[in-house]
């Protein structure tokens, strides 16, 4: 650690480069090897279900037009019934957004290239491959401007935002949706989140303000378009940027800046709704919603070992001494992301069915961890007496935590919905993961 402590001040060295192609090079090479012998047609895919009404946008505009006519009849069994093809009125039906196929344009449009565009669904394997290299790539972009912004806005030894990130990315089930399920909107909506949070705490005014403005809107925006219920996470964003930067929120330019842009990332979407339903705005999930508002499983959401959250995501058991840190830096810090994370757990655990189908520890979740690793961080170069013989206590159990939760993941069978009680395979999938061989 006493060597991170000599590298150069994040922006005016190598290293954020060098972080960024490191990441991006692990996580695509164990994407694409966790992947690589599982078929788009295998329920165990990352193409499957969901994840496949996220990704039909890609092949269903460059190849159909997003109608249903050209479409093989057998194609929505395929993939698990992620869309579906409306012969009636020729068009290609999905629930989830857009925004996932948005972001990974640039990756389908290389393995188009590599094809030759030679298949219509888009499910080849280099098609996968490069779903799996985009996913790689928005994380490890994410973990750096993490990196970067937490070393502008609070310097320490490197080995402290490092140590945050990797036990709020392997201590939890970030890594999953990373590694296994890069198709799911989760690992997008994690990269959009911590660009967000880079251009708040590298500060919106001053010098290149102008361009982390647009960041900042840009993110937003597209926080939005991938999940409308994470108008949790920019609703703390904007809480953030009022305790901390409240100048740039009286200045009527800024509202009207993230007006205009919000509207041209939400145009795809719009025009997709308007085209397949006939309105410019859709609740697709039709009888879906937070019918148990009045009684959450919270109880269910944080601790049922196959979705809950803290079975899953050990590393959020430091959250509580993370706020504290905030706390005693600046309160509103503490307020803030603590507020954010009770908001959307409470609204989780009112979702309809708790465990939210195929899911790996409370996956909703997973783009808040960018406000997880914040309070990391701060706990992490917090000096104080007690604080330091916490943590000289504490970080190497989360530590070989991480690498036990990581290879969980790698053992997790893609549907699980254990209850309270079920522990007994939990267990059992925890020491094959320390013990024994990865399964995929």
């Amino acid at each position: 650690m006493k060597w991170f402590s000599n590298m150069p001040a994040p922006g005016h060295g190598w290293w954020p480069a060098v972080l960024f192609v490191v990441a991006w090079a692990w996580a695509a090479s164990a994407a694409m090897d966790a992947n690589r012998r599982i078929p788009a047609s295998d329920w165990h895919s990352n193409m499957w279900a969901d994840a496949s009404g996220y990704y039909v946008y890609l092949p269903g505009t460059f190849h159909h037009g997003m109608r249903a006519a050209t479409w093989p009849t057998d194609a929505p069994e395929r993939v698990g019934h992620g869309f579906r093809l409306d012969t009636v009125s020729d068009r290609v039906i999905t629930k989830y957004t857009a925004g996932p196929a948005i972001l990974l344009v640039p990756f389908y449009l290389i393995a188009e290239a590599a094809t030759g565009g030679s298949s219509i669904d888009g499910l080849t394997p280099t098609h996968q491959r490069m779903v799996e290299v985009g996913g790689a790539f928005y994380w490890a972009l994410a973990v750096t401007l993490l990196f970067m912004a937490f070393m502008r806005r609070w310097p320490a030894p490197a080995w402290v935002p490092l140590v945050a990130l990797m036990l709020t990315c392997w201590g939890t089930n970030v890594i999953y949706y990373v590694v296994r399920m890069p198709m799911y909107s989760h690992v997008h909506s994690f990269f959009c989140v911590s660009a967000a949070l880079w251009a708040l705490l590298s500060g919106l005014d001053g010098k290149h303000g102008r361009w982390k403005k647009l960041a900042f809107h840009a993110a937003c925006a597209m926080i939005l378009v991938i999940r409308p219920i994470d108008a949790v996470a920019v609703a703390g964003l904007y809480a953030w940027l009022w305790m901390d930067q409240r100048a740039v929120l009286r200045r009527p330019g800024f509202w009207a800046a993230q007006a205009l842009i919000m509207l041209l990332v939400a145009m795809p979407q719009l025009v997709y709704w308007k085209f397949a339903h006939g309105s410019w705005v859709v609740y697709s999930y039709g009888d879906e919603g937070f019918t148990n508002w009045r009684s959450p499983e919270l109880a269910k959401l944080l601790f049922a070992p196959g979705n809950g959250w803290v079975p899953n995501a050990p590393a959020v058991l430091l959250l509580p001494l993370g706020l504290w840190s905030a706390f005693r830096r600046e309160k509103w810090m503490a307020g803030v992301v603590g507020a954010t994370l009770g908001a959307i757990v409470y609204l989780c655990a009112s979702w309809h069915v708790w465990h939210f189908g195929c899911s790996y520890g409370a996956r909703p979740l997973v783009q808040y961890m960018p406000f997880v690793a914040l309070a990391l961080h701060l706990f992490l170069m917090d000096r104080r007496p007690v604080l330091l013989r916490v943590r000289q206590g504490l970080l190497p159990i989360f530590l070989v935590l991480a690498f036990v939760t990581y290879r969980a993941a790698l053992q997790f069978d893609i549907c699980y919905a254990w209850e309270l009680g079920h522990w007994r395979s939990f267990i059992r999938t925890i020491l094959l993961a320390f013990f024994g061989k990865s399964e995929f």
